[in-house]
Order: structure tokens, then C-alpha cells, then sequence
């Protein structure tokens, strides 16, 4: 019986030992030596995705991404309230409030009110386009109070010179 029992603790010793070499030879996880990551690459990493949060974290502003800020707004609102008396003239939009006007008698109120200026560049030209809205006064000299109109005109400036200029005029009184 003495032998049974050296022979079981002989085993129970060899299987301790077994365990921990082999818990020590052979690991839980097999790693690829090309997935290891270094600190390095770990702290890039990071700072790509704290610039991308950053990012994210900034209010977003409706744009379209065809649209961009045009530099001379003062030269493209003198050119296209131009446009607009000149279009005035050819469509016989001289009258207000039933009473027809000349050219020379109406003239331009005060400032202008609200004007917007964008370039289109998605197409195969670009395009500039303003709009604003205008009071204009008709006084033909006499006696009567003159007669105000509030229009609102989009006009399009195409930069290929063979298109023309376009011009809505929509009088609101």
C-alpha cells in the first residue's frame, strides 16, 4: 500500500510541476510579432482621434460645398442693381400703382435692404449669384406724392461670356 501511495504523490508532484512549466512554455494567447503595437504608434493614433473629436465636436454649419465666399460683394451688388434698371427699362416695369412711369423718373430709395452674394462653381462655369431687395421711388415732378415699390430681383452673372445675364424681378408694393 506504501508504494500506491508514493506512486500518487510522485504523480501529483509531476503534475504541479507540469502544470507550471507548461503554463510558462506555453502561453494563453499566440501574438503576432507584426500586430504588436508600440506606445508610439499608440499615442498617433490618439491624437488622429482627439483631432477627430475635436472636429466633431464643432458646431456644423450648412454649406454647400459648391458655394464659396465671393471677394468684390460691393462691385457684383453695383453691377447687378445696374442690371436691374436696365431690365426695368426693357420690360416696360415702369408703372406703380396703376400709373406709368419714364426711366427717368424713378430712382433708387435709400439703400438697399438685404442682399445675399454666392458663387456656384459646380458647374463647367461658375456662376455669381446676387440677391437683394430694393425700394425704388417713382416722382414724376407733379403735384401728387410720389409712388414706392419694393422689388425683389435675383440676377445671375455667368462667367462664360457667350450666356447671358439673368434677372427675377418680383415687385412686392
Amino acid at each position: 500500500m506504501t508504494n500506491y501511495i508514493n506512486f500518487a504523490w510522485i504523480a501529483l508532484v509531476a503534475l504541479i510541476i507540469g502544470g507550471f512549466a507548461g503554463h510558462g512554455l506555453f502561453p494563453r494567447e499566440i501574438v503576432n510579432e507584426a500586430d504588436k503595437t508600440t506606445i508610439k504608434d499608440l499615442n498617433a493614433q490618439n491624437a488622429d482621434l482627439a483631432t477627430k473629436l475635436a472636429n466633431a465636436q464643432k458646431p456644423a454649419t450648412p454649406v454647400n460645398p459648391t458655394v464659396v465666399e465671393v471677394d468684390n460683394r460691393q462691385k457684383l451688388l453695383d453691377n447687378a442693381v445696374k442690371e436691374y434698371f436696365a431690365e426695368v427699362d426693357d420690360e416696360d416695369l415702369l408703372d406703380c400703382d396703376h400709373t406709368e412711369y419714364s426711366l427717368s423718373e424713378l430712382s433708387q430709395k435709400g439703400v438697399i435692404k438685404s442682399y445675399s452674394i454666392t458663387r456656384d462653381i459646380s458647374r463647367r462655369d461658375s456662376t455669381d449669384t446676387v440677391n437683394f431687395e430694393i425700394e425704388v421711388k417713382f416722382d414724376d415732378s407733379s403735384d401728387e406724392r410720389p409712388c414706392y415699390r419694393t422689388d425683389d430681383v435675383e440676377v445671375t452673372f455667368h462667367s462664360k461670356p457667350s450666356e447671358d445675364t439673368e434677372i427675377t424681378i418680383n415687385s412686392q408694393k
